[in-house]
């Protein structure tokens, strides 16, 4: 019977070591992986659900209700672009502030083109 050498025992029992932690590695993300996720909760905004205001469902009928929204649509969608002109570098402002004021002006024209001059 051949001996082993205290070195070759180290060897060994630092190859099984490695052996059994590399195997373990790849063995516990699928363990893991088994088990059951706990369902994901329902996420319930404030003034969510059926608190809408019935204006938001009610169509507008009439061309004075239908200019009123563009207009107004038209209008939210200016500010939008002036408070995103004024997060830029204050050289860029003017020019940034320009350009959507003629972008305001020509959805307007449009508005009024196809509702008539209402105010």
């Amino acid at each position: 019977m051949m001996m082993r050498s205290s070195r070759s025992k180290r060897f060994g029992h630092l190859t099984r070591g490695l052996l059994l932690s590399f195997g373990l590695s790849f063995l516990a993300p699928i363990c893991f992986a088994q088990r059951a996720l706990p369902p994901v909760p329902e996420i319930v905004w404030p003034g969510s659900g059926d608190s809408d205001p019935a204006r938001w469902s009610e169509e507008d009928v009439t061309p004075e209700q239908k200019f009123k929204t563009a207009r107004a649509e038209a209008l939210a969608a200016h500010q939008d672009a002036q408070n995103a002109c004024k997060a830029m570098p204050v050289d860029d402002q003017r020019l940034c502030l320009a350009q959507a004021r003629v972008v305001f002006d020509s959805e307007m024209a449009v508005i009024r083109q196809r509702f008539g001059d209402i105010r």
